[in-house]
């Protein structure tokens, strides 16, 4: 199963009449949203085509609205696919037949197709994420607020913004199914379509010994795609 990967999709520009000491969790979504380009810039993004690298391997990642997802990574041992057509997820590791996904692989697959353009806090309400401010922790040499996101799955993600930038700068990911949770360091936003995206991320547990990084090296804004990418391939 291949780590997830809630790709994120000037801040000094952004003006706000509400005392940073008052921000509430709506407020601060607002404001990380315009600090990135506006909510107007994102609902105007339909799909993406990312490509990358993930610990050195190729990564190509594509989504389209409303739930339409596919990753697929070029391993040492061959092509990895794991897709999402909006109902059903399934996954095709090197020259194996591919296999429908169910349970928890499916709930953690429908989450990032879900959030695939932009993050858990755009269109936070119509994709069913549910945000709370906790507080504020330092994290990345920040004192950075944080929001607590849950996701219709049932899994837990928790954004670190920048309190100057209102940019995500972590995350934390809690699966709720008793592993350890996934940290992950945000950073290197690049300008796509007008939009700032951030292009590097750095994750792991805290028992892991090396983290994965993947960089994102060149984004689409609305290709054409065909459906045919996100449905599972049928057996010859």
């Amino acid at each position: 199963m291949l780590r997830p990967l809630f790709l994120l999709i000037c801040p000094l520009l952004f003006v706000s009449t509400i005392p940073a000491a008052e921000l509430t969790a709506q407020a601060l979504v607002q404001r990380s949203l315009a600090a990135r380009g506006g909510a107007d810039k994102f609902a105007a993004v339909h799909s993406l085509r990312i490509h990358g690298t993930l610990q050195g391997s190729g990564i190509l990642v594509i989504a389209r609205r409303p739930s339409f997802f596919r990753v697929e990574v070029n391993t040492p041992n061959g092509l990895v696919v794991e897709a999402f057509d909006g109902t059903k997820g399934w996954s095709r590791p090197p020259g194996i037949a591919a296999a429908e996904l169910s349970g928890a692989q499916l709930a953690d697959l429908q989450d990032q197709a879900a959030n695939a353009i932009g993050g858990v806090l755009v269109d936070a309400a119509q994709r069913g994420n549910k945000i709370e401010l906790e507080g504020r922790e330092q994290r990345e040499g920040r004192n950075c607020y944080v929001l607590r996101v849950k996701m219709p799955g049932g899994r837990v993600i928790h954004e670190y913004l920048d309190p100057v930038t209102f940019l995500s700068v972590h995350e934390k990911l809690e699966d709720g199914g008793g592993k350890p949770p996934i940290e992950e360091t945000i950073g290197d936003y690049k300008r796509f379509g007008g939009i700032l995206f951030p292009c590097r991320f750095v994750s792991g547990t805290a028992a892991d010994a090396e983290k994965q990084t993947l960089l994102v090296e060149k984004m689409e804004i609305n290709p054409l795609l065909d459906e045919k990418i996100f449905v599972i391939p049928t057996a010859r």
